[in-house]
């Protein structure tokens, strides 16, 4: 029988794992006291091989997360002492306990859906700084994704028939008389409530920093740390592509997907908006709530329209849930971080994920990689080639579409950096008219850009790509497979007069 185990969240905290995951349908969630490992060089016959020179190492164990810090910092500084091995500790557990294929289940996961409300300034109609957050937190939505149970917090009563009711299901509303006893009650649920994914629309620069730092600011430090299961709450910069840098906080214990990020990542290209009302209209033929009053000010503080803002605030959330119901969004991040064996939020970054990607490859093959490689050095790469074209009119003029061109290079050219013998001194239309010939040693092929690599043993670059390359062909093949099975059911149903 095959048994169900699945992480959903890691964090090191000391010396210590902090888990969380799933184990034959039952939640988990352990502290272990880990004990990593690095590699050192040997005249003794082993099965580690350093990766390019093949130099044999042997494993070391450490009793302790601390104590392999301090073997680092020790010798970091002496002469022809290397160290091999993976530095990312949450990268050497989850590889090291989850050898093969993960068998996960996307329904056992809690997925909750969120949106916050909050005052803006006197004379403001932008929202206030998440940094700040001195505005009052008004609402609070949250939506479990597979039971479709929705909760609001209120800072301000409704009416039975408000459309929350008539018009949803399932859905707890409870009215507070002060922001502070709101927000107390949202904490009590908060470290109730099995949350293994938590999502909302720009949530990691808003909902969650704003909600955090008002929490601080009204009620203590100390409340803040009941937001998370093992207790510990901890701020994070990041810094965009802009240069700005914003402020965030990661709840350890529970995995933050901005669904605004992953629908990025997973739908490039460009967009008229990112607002949510737009992609809401764009995916689904749905639009959010028109808000009630003039300003935004206005439908909040306007009594008669407070009913409608309250539900301005809960379609937000719903259309989340709708958004991952129809795209299946964080279903996909999930795919990916348990392919590569990484943190669900790791799959936003490509150089992450193919990171975890490289090193359990290089596990399974017992190869070892240096300690740590340096990233600070920055250059610019040439792209893509494009001819110049010679304006006038022609005929018989044909298109070529190539299915993932880049990757199919890298795989006919057999790239990957134990592959590379050097570089030749060429240019494009070297390349095109056959100037490099007598350049390139036999059994080597050259790249466009002068790159020569060696096709007498495919390098793992091209490996891997086939790897994914492949697995995508099969998942492609398989959905059209089930749209399929599905229109030949809704056929035979309408034929019965049944129709859906």
């Amino acid at each position: 029988m095959t048994t169900t185990k699945f992480y959903t969240n890691i964090e090191v905290r000391g010396n210590s794992i902090l888990y969380r995951g799933y184990e034959d349908g039952l939640p988990v969630q352990r502290k272990i006291d880990y004990k990593p490992h690095l590699f050192t060089k040997t005249n003794e016959e082993t099965r580690y091989r350093v990766f390019k020179s093949e130099v044999p190492v042997k494993k070391k164990q450490f009793d302790s997360i601390a104590e392999m810090k301090e073997y680092v910092e020790q010798f970091k500084d002496v002469p022809n002492f290397a160290l091999y091995g993976c530095s990312n500790i949450v990268r050497q557990f989850t590889g090291n306990e989850f050898r093969g294929d993960i068998n996960w289940d996307y329904a056992l996961t809690k997925i909750w859906f969120w949106d916050i409300e909050t005052k803006v300034g006197e004379n403001s109609q932008g929202f206030p700084h998440p940094d700040r957050a001195d505005e009052e937190i008004l609402l609070i939505s949250m939506m479990e994704h597979f039971s479709k149970k929705i909760h609001v917090w209120s800072t301000k009563p409704v009416a039975a028939d408000n459309k929350i009711f008539t018009e949803l299901e399932n859905v707890d509303f409870k009215a507070f008389d002060s922001e502070k006893a709101m927000l107390k009650d949202f904490i009590l649920f908060f470290a109730s409530n099995r949350i293994d994914v938590l999502s909302g629309w720009n949530s990691e620069f808003f909902d969650m920093p704003y909600t955090v730092n008002r929490i601080k600011r009204v009620l203590s430090e100390d409340a803040i740390k009941l937001l998370s299961p093992w207790k510990v709450v901890k701020p994070r910069a990041v810094r965009m592509d802009n240069g700005e840098t914003k402020n965030t906080y990661d709840i350890l214990g529970i995995t933050h997907l901005d669904y605004l990020e992953i629908y990025k990542k997973f739908n490039p290209g460009s967009k008229e908006s990112f607002k949510l009302d737009y992609i809401a209209d764009y995916e689904l033929g749905e639009r959010k709530v028109e808000l009630p009053g003039e300003s935004f000010k206005e439908s909040y503080t306007v009594p008669e329209f407070w009913e409608v803002f309250v539900y301005y605030n809960v379609i937000d959330t719903m259309l989340l849930h709708k958004l991952e119901a129809k795209m299946l969004l964080i279903r996909l991040a999930m795919q990916l971080a348990f392919i590569a064996k990484c943190q669900f939020g790791d799959v936003v970054s490509a150089m992450r994920l193919w990171e975890s990607i490289i090193y359990n490859y290089f596990l399974d093959m017992d190869i070892v990689e240096d300690y740590e490689k340096s990233r600070n050095e920055k250059h610019s790469i040439v792209g893509a080639y494009v001819h110049e074209p010679v304006p006038g009119k022609y005929g018989w003029t044909v298109s070529l579409d190539f299915a993932s061109l880049y990757p199919s290079i890298m795989m006919q050219n057999n790239i990957s950096p134990e592959t590379i013998v050097g570089m030749i001194d060429v240019t494009m239309d070297d390349v095109l008219n056959d100037r490099h010939i007598g350049k390139v040693p036999d059994g080597c092929i050259v790249s466009a850009n002068g790159l020569v690599t060696d096709k007498s043993k495919e390098g793992f670059i091209p490996i891997l790509v086939k790897r994914m390359f492949d697995l995508r062909k099969q998942t492609k093949r398989r959905m059209l497979d089930l749209k399929k099975e599905q229109q030949e059911i809704k056929e035979t149903l309408a034929k019965h007069g049944v129709i859906v």
